[in-house]
């Protein structure tokens, strides 16, 4: 779904202060997008929408991976290196993902869900909880 849009120039591009940004690629999704993480050593992006579509985006924009149906996410990470990833769906459930977007497992939770981070090499899942306290699960 790689589309390009006409957008205008926001103020702040042509007002600010140094080299301003450069538009890259442009990906849409099928429903509004929800959240997003990026691994940083790999360039790629992970993306989830309101129809419970997650995309698995490379550095150039195009779209290698998609996975539908799991509804509710409400907040993603995914690792440095593109191994693995984790989702919130609801406020209890956190799935953990490996590269191609297929859940590993899941853990129900007994607070709600807070954030939820992928260790860089995608081997721990860390999740903050409601009550203040934090799982961290290998």
């Amino acid at each position: 779904m790689l589309a390009t849009m006409s957008m205008p120039e926001p103020k702040w591009i042509r007002d600010g202060q140094g080299r301003p940004p450069t538009l890259r690629w442009v990906f849409v999704t099928v429903a509004p997008l929800l959240a997003m993480d990026m691994g940083r050593e790999s360039g790629e992006v992970l993306a989830a929408d309101d129809t419970g579509g997650l995309y698995r985006i490379n550095r150039r924009g195009e779209l290698l991976t998609v996975s539908r149906g799991l509804r509710g996410v409400r907040a993603v990470a995914w690792s440095h290196t593109n191994a693995a990833g984790a989702v919130i769906a609801g406020d209890r459930k956190v799935f953990r993902l490996n590269g191609n977007l297929e859940a590993e497992w899941s853990v129900s939770l007994p607070e709600a869900a807070l954030g939820v981070a992928v260790a860089p090499f995608g081997r721990q899942t860390a999740i903050s909880l409601a009550n203040g306290g934090n799982l961290v699960l290998g």
